[in-house]
């Protein structure tokens, strides 16, 4: 380890930062626990609610899906661009350090209601934006530096993953996909992101008592053979097929409205 590099990782706005980033840690795993609660919910009234009605499973759906899509089109109005981002516009505000989190609640029952609707969506993408955003705004409430505030934003979406994945280390190393450009070593980026989710992680555990994600025992049903590579194989490339289909079919989907926008 190179000395600069050792005195950036034992500099006090650092070893502060980490503090301020734990204590923000708790309140997203909250969020990010209950949000995953309400979706759950949210499946079970859905079911109750058609057969309570009396109307047929495919009219409620149907009903449900163009309600929900209206609304959803009209929050996503409402949120301009800013908060309707991809992956890689959502990469480069993290690289930047500032993630909008104006919005935040139209953004995340937005998302909500999309979810209730049918859409094929799940909530790592809003909740991840929403812990970014709250990690921004710590940063720029403590007028951090941009290195210091994109690791609070890493940070953010850390303690997501780590509460909805119940793994730490895992939740740490997803992150790491939105660190396009490193001004800090690889490992500031690691130390900050293992802690969050670690308390993300540790806030669901309290929670629902549930297992981490990769302690369930698996029964061993015999012997490993040469032809479970084989199979592995294939099912690799049948994994990959859908892929490509997926992005046939998005890619289709987005150019055919694109008129529409």
């Amino acid at each position: 380890m190179e000395a600069h590099e050792r005195d950036h990782l034992l500099q006090v706005v650092f070893l502060r930062m980490l503090g301020w980033l734990v204590l923000i840690s708790i309140p997203v795993g909250l969020l990010t626990v209950g949000y995953v609660v309400l979706i759950h919910k949210g499946e079970e009234l859905y079911f109750h609610l058609s057969e309570s009605l009396g109307i047929p499973f495919w009219a409620f759906s149907a009903a449900v899906g163009l309600g929900g899509g209206l609304l959803v089109g009209i929050g996503q109005r409402q949120l301009g661009e800013h908060h309707a981002q991809g992956h890689d516009s959502f990469t480069k505000h993290i690289a930047a350090g500032r993630v909008n989190y104006k919005g935040m609640a139209l953004m995340l029952l937005t998302a909500l209601i999309g979810i209730f609707s049918g859409a094929s969506v799940g909530p790592e993408g809003p909740l991840g934006h929403a812990g970014a955003g709250i990690g921004s705004w710590l940063a720029e409430k403590r007028k951090y530096s941009r290195e210091h505030a994109r690791l609070l934003t890493l940070g953010g979406v850390s303690a997501v993953f780590g509460a909805f994945l119940g793994t730490p280390m895992s939740a740490a190393l997803m992150t790491l996909e939105f660190t396009r450009q490193l001004s800090v070593p690889i490992y500031a980026n690691l130390i900050t992101t293992t802690l969050a989710a670690l308390f993300g992680s540790l806030v669901m555990y309290g929670l629902t008592k549930a297992p981490p994600t990769g302690t369930t025992g698996y029964p061993i049903e015999g012997a490993f053979m040469l032809t479970d590579i084989g199979i592995a194989f294939l099912l690799g490339i049948v994994g990959l097929a859908w892929a490509f289909l997926f992005k046939i079919i998005f890619e289709t989907s987005r150019r055919a409205l694109q008129p529409l926008d």
